[in-house]
């Protein structure tokens, strides 16, 4: 598990919140096409998704990427 994956369950969990809330609060952000495997993509660590996806994810939990 990455420190980012670890960040991101954490503050999920603080917050209340399931990935389904997650991917829908990212797509405010980033109007790319997201779905549920480039979230899982992204929230583990893959360096194949966009830099913008994880950036959105952060800004949104408000956690350091």
């Amino acid at each position: 598990m990455t420190k980012f994956e670890k960040s991101v369950k954490t503050r999920l969990i603080e917050l209340g919140k399931n990935q389904k809330w997650l991917m829908a609060q990212v797509k405010t952000i980033y109007k790319g096409s997201i779905d549920s495997s480039v979230m899982t993509r992204a929230i583990k660590g893959d360096t194949n998704v966009y830099p913008q996806v994880k950036i959105a994810i952060a800004k949104v939990l408000g956690i350091k990427f």
